[in-house]
């Protein structure tokens, strides 16, 4: 009896298809993350180098932006200290609205908003604006008054309860 013939031994290795496909797989993934990270870097570049301009900006108008809490802190913080800084320029009027004896603490409690304005948080704003709004509205009444030919002095009331919710939110501080 003549011997069998041997099976050929089985190829060893990977089928060359499917071998091209991972090769072609790993070559898109690796190109996407290449990408992806040099978007992310050129974003995060160009997103620092937009803080620093607002900063910049905000600092010659004399106000502190501090990103260390996050972007939306620090935007929020800024937005704030802008708001203070107009109700500080309006200031004038209502200490000139109050008794001579009464203007040196208003002129301190607003000296002491100036400088805590950095620091002021969501319940300090919504104080503060608040006691604005009812100053305005006082000054707002006083005007029609004077139009409707009634003119006289302005009542001290409405600048004393702005200055006293001023020296309140400057003691928090």
């Amino acid at each position: 009896m003549a011997d069998a013939p041997v099976p050929a031994a089985p190829k060893s290795g990977m089928n060359p298809i499917l071998k091209w496909l991972l090769i072609g797989c790993g070559t898109i993934v690796l190109l996407s993350i290449l990408v992806i990270g040099g978007c992310s870097y050129y974003v995060y570049h160009k997103a620092k180098e937009g803080i620093a301009k607002v900063k910049a900006e905000a600092a010659e108008q004399g106000i502190q932006v501090d990103t260390s809490n996050g972007l939306a802190a620090g935007i929020m913080s800024a937005t704030n200290q802008g708001i203070v800084k107009s109700m500080i320029q309006e200031g004038q009027a209502v200490i000139v609205a109050l008794p001579a004896d009464e203007r040196p603490a208003a002129e301190a409690a607003y000296k002491a908003l100036d400088a805590n304005k950095a620091k002021l948080n969501a319940q300090d704003m919504a104080d503060l604006i608040k006691a604005h709004e009812a100053y305005q509205q006082a000054m707002m009444d006083h005007m029609q008054k004077a139009l409707g030919g009634k003119p006289g002095p302005m009542d001290p009331d409405a600048s004393r309860a702005l200055v006293k919710v001023i020296q309140e939110v400057a003691l928090r501080h």
